[in-house]
């Protein structure tokens, strides 16, 4: 199959280190390629492993170059790390340049972070976001932060969407649920949370239990479909 025909991609093309200037400048490449059809992608990558301040030979801008061309991509899973490709005169989230994005999955996202929602509120297209082993969840009300990064009248919030928050089974999530009538009097957002089981001889880590099973479960296509337990608010 011709490469401009490609629709789903999944690509792990680095080790344990993202400092591969080869690597990253044959993944930029690819995705100018595929970027006119590509509308699913799954990638492993070691994005935390390589800082911005020490990235002498502009990896994270080059593969930064690749994944800014994706602009017709509607599904993005991304595993093990957050997908951190952001520059001092870029310092935007890649994924959040992606116009027609439906459904997002990433790990470690920090829940208490601003731009996290403004770009899930933003993204006029998203309807379901799975956030994977994320940080600081006791620290925010999503529902409040999600609601107060546009103007209550933007047509944008205007839509039904989904928050995942998926975790090992026994990592305890303390979901802030303050005021949600206020905040969302029409429940246009539902909040899950979903537990990945444990191994029978619960030898595994979090992390390797975790993105296995999303990789899995992306790699199915079943990922999107699961269904965790619902988060009441008040």
């Amino acid at each position: 199959m011709p490469l401009r025909n490609i629709t789903s991609l999944y690509l792990a093309p680095f080790g344990d280190k993202l400092d591969d200037q080869p690597t990253a400048a044959w993944v930029r490449e690819l995705f100018c390629e595929v970027c006119g059809t590509l509308r699913r992608l799954i990638v492993n990558m070691p994005f935390q492993s390589l800082d911005q301040f020490d990235d002498h030979l502009n990896v994270r801008r080059t593969l930064r170059e690749g994944f800014e061309r994706l602009d017709k991509l509607e599904e993005f899973v991304c595993l093990g790390d957050y997908p951190a490709l952001s520059l001092q005169d870029a310092p935007t989230d890649a994924w959040g340049l992606w116009p027609d994005l439906k459904r997002l999955s990433i790990f470690g996202a920090p829940v208490d972070s601003h731009w996290l929602w403004w770009y899930v509120a933003s993204q006029h297209q998203l309807e379901h976001v799975i956030l994977a082993r994320p940080v600081n969840v006791e620290a925010a009300n999503i529902k409040e932060e999600y609601f107060h990064k546009l103007p209550r009248d933007d047509a944008r919030l205007d839509r039904n969407i989904k928050i995942t928050l998926l975790d090992a089974a026994f990592v305890w999530r303390g979901v802030k649920t303050a005021r949600w009538k206020e905040f969302d009097p029409q429940g246009r957002m539902t909040v899950e949370l979903y537990d990945v089981p444990t191994s029978f001889y619960g030898d595994e880590m979090p992390r390797e239990l975790v993105t296995t099973w999303v990789r899995r479960g992306a790699l199915n296509g079943s990922l999107f479909y699961w269904d965790g337990e619902v988060v009441m608010g008040r």
